[in-house]
């Protein structure tokens, strides 16, 4: 899944193009990835669909828009919704090249490409001038 500063820059795109409560749209944005281990860790704040029934999505953007769809419209709601549809695509992408190899194979792809993380955010924060914000 993309990193977290990843999540920022697609936020900070997002909130140039469309008029919305910055700081909740970024904590909402940002909150799926502060997660409990003991209340079902990463798996349940993104909603994922387990691996054995996964066919073309990994995230069940459905079931996330069902049980919020009284809260749809709350800055807080559409920056988490836009996590899950960030991380939704970058894991679609992820099991395209990967999906081809074994679990432990696959784990390792994985981990190299959280390892290039380290550059890559390094660059956004350059690139984009991120600041850091005081929620």
């Amino acid at each position: 899944m993309g990193s977290r500063i990843i999540h920022y820059c697609v936020g900070n795109k997002i909130l140039k193009r469309v008029k919305l409560d910055e700081h909740q749209f970024m904590l909402g944005n940002l909150a799926p990835d502060a997660y409990s281990p003991e209340l079902g860790g990463y798996l349940v704040s993104h909603f994922r669909i387990p691996e054995e029934i996964m066919k073309f999505e990994c995230v069940d953007l459905e079931r996330f828009k069902s049980k919020y769809k009284h809260q749809i419209t709350n800055d807080f709601v559409l920056g988490y919704y836009c996590h899950l549809i960030t991380d939704n695509l970058w894991l679609k992408d992820a099991y395209k090249k990967y999906g081809h190899l074994g679990l432990d194979e696959r784990n390792q792809a994985v981990k190299l490409v959280y390892k290039g993380y380290w550059v890559l955010n390094t660059k956004l924060m350059d690139k984009f001038s991120l600041n850091l914000v005081n929620f």
